[in-house]
């Protein structure tokens, strides 16, 4: 997540009041990761602690986006895409993967989102690493 926004920030000539204020709900959505990290770590097999954290992956995301968006507004000269680099077959491929692990993990198999984020970085890894080549 950090790398993926320091190299985007790299082409940003100018940004505007809404990326700050999506930049902060994406930092207090991402300051959360080490509570619920912990919550999962200590009740690995609770459902409920696994969507918390799921929740929080998809905020973070979804500020992510609405970061780029903003970005896309005030930066007329350099283009990003639904989530900076990344295309959007992909980015929706990575939101299908995490609301399906959010899905699983409330209903059948509590540790399925944290599968569904495994899976997602190694889709989003191969896919990035793919369109580069």
């Amino acid at each position: 997540m950090w790398f993926s926004h320091h190299n985007a920030w790299d082409k940003i000539k100018r940004i505007n009041n809404s990326t700050i204020i999506y930049s902060l709900f994406m930092m207090f959505f991402a300051s959360l990761f080490p509570y619920t990290t912990s919550i999962v770590a200590q009740n690995y097999n609770n459902s409920i602690a696994q969507v918390m954290y799921g929740i929080i992956v998809l905020l973070v995301s979804f500020s992510n986006m609405a970061i780029s968006y903003s970005l896309n507004r005030s930066n007329k000269t350099n283009k990003f895409k639904i989530l900076y680099d990344l295309n959007g077959k992909s980015v929706l491929l990575d939101l299908i993967i995490k609301i399906a692990g959010l899905i699983l993990s409330l209903t059948i198999y509590a540790p399925a989102m944290l599968y569904a984020i495994l899976i997602s970085l190694i889709v989003l890894t191969i896919t990035n690493f793919l369109n580069k080549s």
